[in-house]
């Protein structure tokens, strides 16, 4: 006997002992050897708790751990479609739908052919349960149908239903399949340990999956979640698209929706887009069937398979995904300006108290000023101000940000973009800034407060542009990392910082613009403490750069002893929101 005869010879042996429940500790170590380093034996292994699951269904089958057999039941599904087929009448789809005859609601292809696989596994259940007596003849000819079967699998190619369109830190398990170097995924399990990848399925759905997580591709319609999350993004062309769970089953109605399986085998169904039809309880005979729409989601129970309602959960599911500009998107419904300054994607990922210097276009990582009245630029300036140069300085390493610069009338025209747009209403001013563009936590120790309200914290995020400065983004290159969103709008507040040094003897006093590729779309004027502006404005899909200024609003002092000059002009666009359809 050849050592490969005499290991299948052994694991057969160790099989029947653990499913009759008398395998010793010594003998179980061996086994789970077997399983965990072969994957041929691996899959024997489940195809034997598939049948145990069938006739569990009827009977009481104790020598086998009920937890193990509860993971692995969706795969029993797959292999009754291999040795059966069957069909289903009108009449019995309505039925196991609950609904009644000549109710005129149309029953689709798609639920017809769900349900002929569900109903199909029922039947052959209860077929293989007759021969219930004959229990352990039956575990050993399964073992030699599967071997059977997986010669005859090897000699059919597995079809291409999938490819992989993207994928960031990913780690496959290579104990399961993996994408081919071209990217095309047959049927089969996938598993990946961490990460996430964008699966676009032949048939018109788009599904993001996070890791870890273990999915098997069914078809170019259909995907089996054992764990992990999904989001799915269904095409018109791709309606029908189906989600499968343990105790579940999604058919997509036009929709975009999330599917969380957890490792106690619960359910979790998330509705962001459409509607969706929801079978619950498919593999126990009783089931339950409901729509259910946008902004709504439901619970499938592990164990009994019962449904409740559970609050939507809006950011929980990566939606949206581009590993070139390293954008992962959770359903944020807004990009934060002042995020993209501190050098993030708007989403959160900046450093928070990061400034631009307008006169040089420079980063820094932390604001110079944040604790004490110092000049960052001491080395080339004076002790306070940056005094402007009339010139437009790219800000490198960050592409959605096209420039900086320090707007004064007197050296008209200004500047406000790499391809030459000018602020030609630009007004007189005095020609300096001070700190530049600043991801704002705090000024010289103080808090950002405006009408009693701390901006600089996550939830209030703003910009700190002193008077005189401006900056300019990159709509474009905005769009291309968010190319499956529209942006439609820029939203932000508009004020002078309360709480700055010496008001009673220095009051600010500045304007505030906003232009969209040269056009003035927003102006505020002498504009002081208290004097609050709530800016709205439409962006249209050739809309370019967008820029926000701040120039001194003319005197800066209650008599005007000191002329024209920007002291205390201290200026906040408080949660600077470009907001997405």
């Amino acid at each position: 006997m050849t050592k490969q005869r005499r290991e299948q010879f052994e694991f057969d042996t160790l099989l029947m002992k653990a499913f009759n429940g008398d395998i010793q500790t010594e003998e179980a170590q061996r086994l789970n050897h077997f399983i965990a380093n072969n994957p041929e034996a691996r899959r024997q292994y489940y195809r034997l708790l598939n049948i145990t699951l069938a006739l569990q269904e009827i009977g009481n089958i104790d020598s086998v751990d009920k937890n193990q057999v509860r993971l692995l039941e969706n795969e029993r599904q797959n292999y009754f479609q291999q040795v059966v087929e069957a069909d289903l009448t009108e009449s019995a789809i309505r039925k196991a739908l609950g609904q009644e005859e000549g109710d005129g609601e149309q029953i689709s292809d798609y639920q017809k052919e769900v349900l002929r696989r569900r109903q199909l596994t029922l039947a052959d259940g209860r077929r293989f349960a007759l021969k219930a007596a004959a229990v352990v003849i039956l575990c050993l000819s399964i073992l030699w149908l599967d071997r059977w079967i997986m010669r005859e699998s090897a000699i059919q190619p597995r079809q291409v239903v999938a490819h992989l369109a993207d994928q960031m830190n990913v780690k496959w398990d290579d104990a399961y399949r993996v994408p081919r170097d071209s990217g095309s995924m047959v049927q089969d399990r996938y598993r990946i340990m961490e990460g996430i990848v964008k699966i676009q399925f032949d048939h018109g759905a788009e599904v993001l999956i996070e890791g870890p997580a273990i999915y098997e591709l069914v078809t170019a319609r259909e995907l089996t979640m054992s764990q992990g999350r999904c989001y799915v993004k269904v095409q018109p062309e791709g309606k029908g698209f189906t989600v499968n769970t343990l105790n579940s089953q999604i058919i997509d109605l036009g929709t975009e929706f999330g599917v969380l399986v957890d490792d106690t085998n619960k359910t979790q169904l998330h509705v962001f887009k459409g509607k969706t039809m929801l079978i619950a309880g498919l593999y126990r005979g009783k089931k339950t069937t409901c729509d259910v729409l946008a902004g709504r989601a439901r619970e499938i129970d592990g164990d009994n398979a019962s449904v409740h309602e559970i609050q939507l959960a809006d950011n929980s599911f990566v939606q949206g995904m581009n590993s070139k500009s390293k954008l992962v998107w959770h359903g944020q419904k807004t990009i934060n300006l002042a995020d993209i300054v501190g050098g993030g994607n708007g989403l959160g990922t900046g450093q928070a108290g990061a400034c631009i210097n307008t006169l040089t276009g420079i980063r820094l990582l932390q604001n110079p000023i944040a604790d004490q009245w110092v000049n960052p630029y001491k080395d080339e300036l004076d002790l306070i101000s940056i005094h402007g140069d009339n010139a437009f300085h790219n800000v490198a390493g960050n592409g959605f940000i096209d420039g900086v610069f320090i707007p004064d009338g007197n050296q008209a025209p200004v500047q406000i973009s790499t391809q030459g747009h000018q602020f030609i209403e630009a007004p007189l001013t005095s020609g300096t800034g001070w700190g530049g563009v600043i991801n704002v936590e705090k000024i010289i120790g103080r808090p950002i407060k405006m009408n009693n309200v701390i901006y600089g914290v996550p939830a209030h995020p703003a910009l700190f542009m002193h008077a005189n400065a401006g900056i300019t983004f990159d709509l474009g290159a905005i769009r291309q990392a968010y190319s499956n969103f529209n942006i439609a709008r820029f939203q932000s507040l508009c004020g002078i910082a309360e709480d700055y040094p010496n008001p009673e003897e220095v009051a600010g006093c500045a304007d505030f613009w906003v232009l969209v590729d040269g056009q003035i779309r927003y102006v505020k004027k002498q504009a002081r403490i208290s004097q609050v502006g709530n800016i709205d404005i439409s962006l249209a899909p050739d809309d370019r750069f967008l820029s926000l200024v701040t120039t001194d609003g003319g005197e800066g002092t209650p008599m005007g002893k000191n002329g024209r000059h920007s002291f205390n002009d201290w200026c906040i666009f408080a949660q600077p929101y470009l907001v997405l359809e």
